[in-house]
């Protein structure tokens, strides 16, 4: 509240603020509603605007509290709602009409043709993604009549927002469900290769002070400062900055003294992220932490009594501190209460010193301490006026007891069970209205038949050579790049193998290749295929445009591929137009609830699947509300990170390894950094569940992969006895998604 309210007075014109339980910081203490009522009157008698943060992935059994959140949001009368959830965006758009939307970075805006399917589907303002040039954001924002908003200080993720899994594969707590516990912050080691290890995917925080011109020049129209978790100090602090700034445009002096004005944030060491070519090196200090704050000292040696610090700062009691845990990764905060100097209680200490202060439980001799926090700052914070939530709470309820928010939950999608979901030992448990585990069972083989369809996805066309005779895929996913594009020109497909093939568009399409998959996807058009999976929702626009624009070939007559070489035969005549386009969905699509499959479906994708991080519940919550075909993939290494950087540290082919002995492997692929798991994720064990569940086919994943001698043959033997290869990981499948 107090960060809040240091926002408006030092000059900010809107602010976010997280909606409970939906919003993208979930570890932090949520807002009551009675909380953003008063604080939507405090905005709004200052001229400045309140959006709520709703942008959380959400399981079908949230959705009566979205519907809840967004009624209530729209009584009373915040200015917009930013969303990630295809489903929240569905609920919105035809249930609160009257709500402006953005769409958040999590969305994971890439490029122009992005910024046009999010327009065509009535977002009112694009939040970008933070990996674009000042000339990406130009382009992007020219696109389309929509709002432009980009970063312009805080915190930065190694990988794409809306694209890391790590957290979640760690250990369920899901970064895209406001539940990252940050393991890019944490020092890795390389197992081989020779190289230094350190705070390898520990960005720099973003600082484009000296851009804002050029970012107005580019058609933004609001500059985004990240501050949620921030303490009220930093917040002013910058707010007090960018606001003196923007207010006085090429301004020399102006921009000097906000540069010193940001020299007193408590901050982490900052770079001008992607705005500018040649960032590899910028972006990533892998000697430091990369912890938020001002570094204080080390930890010097532990006892029962407490630690010893050596400040190379001052410190005083009633400072906040944050201690990073070396072995662990790990972050403890706390305020300091008493400090010993010499033996005797001091209420300052200074630079040179040792003092001694309590600390977190497994502090160790060598962990950083950073100041996050002074007293100073929270003494001005406690005689901040106060705001008076309870004023609102009549209203609060009222907005919460209108009839059409019974109407739209009853219109939901019953909780019917699933079918077959009994023999899960899925029920609705009455304690606490949560779901009862599933009994833990022994790994059942699965019939040679695998008991569903199953499809096949690669980015080595060379495998299509290879496949198992015995058990044929329904659906071969090709993934185009220009390499593959390349390799499948020397292939001679045959017809049955033409007809059952679907080209896959990876996740990320940076702005200068949207060109060559345009020609791409036209010139295959051309040639007959019309079958096509998506890894972003905006790429449906992009196929359906890229295909409307082809032309038909020179050589009527002439049975035509990639090349220009004649193909033996499945294919169509030159200059002869192919069917309706189908479109599926790749799990990057991130479904979590039946509402995203409807979204979906409007936006012309008509087979999906389940989001990659579903644990057994939300599979069968998905597959028995389903409307139209219903996949998941159940095998594959998916990418935990995927990331635009590539410093000169980086070890591609290396495994590199976590303080807690994790080992994942770094590669490259369609153009991006990738962080692969050393063991590969599997459900080929849990076949007949998925089947129950209500699941329409499966999905194994052989991308990004190198097989040696043999090792292809032994895969498909395995498969066709129904054996899991050993040492896997179910990701969530088991444990649970948080």
């Amino acid at each position: 509240m107090e960060a809040f309210q240091a926002a408006v007075e030092a000059g900010a014109d809107a602010v976010y603020v997280g909606a409970p339980q939906a919003n993208a910081r979930a570890l932090a203490r949520h807002f009551t509603l009675e909380e953003i009522a008063a604080m939507l009157d405090f905005a709004h008698r200052r001229g400045v605007k309140l959006y709520l943060a709703m942008n959380s992935l959400v399981k079908d059994e949230e959705l009566p509290a979205v519907v809840e959140l967004l009624s209530v949001a729209a009584g009373l009368g915040v200015d917009a709602v930013i969303v990630q959830d295809l489903g929240v965006y569905h609920l919105a758009r035809r249930h609160f009409p009257e709500l402006r939307l953005h769409a958040s970075t999590l969305m994971g805006a890439h490029n122009s043709a992005n910024v046009r399917q999010l327009a065509g589907m009535g977002f009112s303002r694009v939040v970008l993604a933070r990996e674009l040039s000042v000339t990406e954001i130009a382009l992007a924002a020219a696109s389309a009549p929509v709002e432009i908003e980009v970063f312009i200080h805080g915190a930065m993720c190694f990988a794409y927002s809306g694209l890391c899994l790590f957290s979640s594969f760690l250990g369920g707590k899901s970064g895209l469900r406001g539940r990252c516990v940050q393991p890019c912050r944490r020092k890795y080691t390389w197992r081989d290769g020779g190289a230094k290890g350190g705070y390898l995917f520990s960005m720099n925080d973003l600082q484009g002070l000296s851009l804002i011109d050029e970012l107005r020049a580019a058609g933004v129209g609001s500059l985004k400062i990240e501050g949620r978790m921030r303490s009220r100090q930093y917040v002013e602090t910058v707010v007090r900055a960018y606001r003196l700034a923007l207010d006085a445009p090429d301004d020399p002096a102006a921009l000097r003294e906000a540069e010193g004005i940001l020299a007193s944030a408590l901050g982490r060491k900052t770079s001008s992220g992607y705005f500018r070519p040649g960032f590899d090196e910028s972006l990533i200090s892998p000697q430091y932490s990369g912890n938020i704050g001002l570094f204080v000292g080390k930890i010097d040696r532990c006892r029962r009594e407490g630690a010893d610090l050596v400040l190379r700062e001052p410190l005083r009691v009633g400072d906040r501190i944050r201690i990073h845990n070396e072995r662990s990764g790990e972050r403890g905060s706390l305020t300091v209460r008493e400090m010993l100097l010499a033996g005797r209680l001091v209420e300052r200490a200074e630079p040179g010193q040792t003092v001694r202060i309590a600390a977190p439980e497994g502090t160790a001799a060598g962990d950083p301490v950073y100041k996050v926090d002074t007293l100073d700052s929270r003494q001005e914070a406690a005689r901040t006026g106060v705001l008076l939530p309870k004023r609102f709470a009549g209203q609060v309820a009222r907005e919460r007891q209108r009839e059409r928010i019974g109407r739209i939950v009853a219109s939901l999608p019953p909780a019917a069970r699933p079918r077959g979901v009994e023999g899960l030992g899925v029920r609705a448990a009455k304690a606490r209205g949560g779901v009862r585990r599933p009994p833990r069972r022994s790994a059942a083989p699965a019939a040679p038949d695998l008991g569903l369809p199953w499809w096949l996805r690669i980015d080595d066309p060379g495998l299509l050579g290879h496949l198992p005779r015995h058990l044929p895929p329904e659906r071969v996913v090709v993934l185009l790049t220009p390499e593959s594009q390349r390799r499948m020109a020397r292939i001679s497909l045959a017809p049955e193998l033409r007809r059952r093939l679907i080209w896959g568009l990876p996740p990320v399409i940076l702005e200068a290749d949207l060109d060559w998959y345009r020609q791409a996807i036209a010139g295959l058009g051309r040639e007959g295929f019309g079958d096509w999976q998506v890894g972003h929702v905006g790429q449906a626009r992009l196929v359906r445009e890229a295909m409307a624009s082809r032309e038909p070939a020179a050589e009527t007559g002439t049975l035509v591929r990639r090349g220009g070489k004649v193909a033996p035969g499945g294919g169509r005549r030159a200059g002869s137009r192919p069917g309706r386009i189908t479109l599926f969905g790749h799990y990057s699509l991130n479904v979590m609830n039946a509402q995203a499959l409807k979204a979906l479906a409007e936006a012309g994708i008509e087979s999906a699947q389940v989001s990659i991080e579903a644990d057994r519940e939300l599979v069968a919550a998905l597959a028995g509300r389903k409307q139209g075909r219903l996949g998941m993939t159940v095998f594959g290494f998916p990418p935990l990170f995927t990331a635009r950087s590539r410093p000169h540290f980086f070890q591609y082919g290396h495994t590199f390894v976590s303080p807690r002995g994790e080992e994942f492997t770094l590669v490259q692929a369609f153009g991006q950094t990738l962080a692969l798991p050393a063991r590969p994720f599997s459900l080929l064990d849990r076949l007949p569940e998925l089947k129950a569940a209500g699941l329409d086919y499966l999905v194994i994943d052989l991308t990004a992969q190198v097989f040696k001698r043999g090792e292809l043959p032994l895969f498909w033997r395995r498969l066709e006895g129904g054996q899991a290869p050993e040492r896997v990981s179910a990701f969530n499948y088991r444990t649970g998604l948080q």
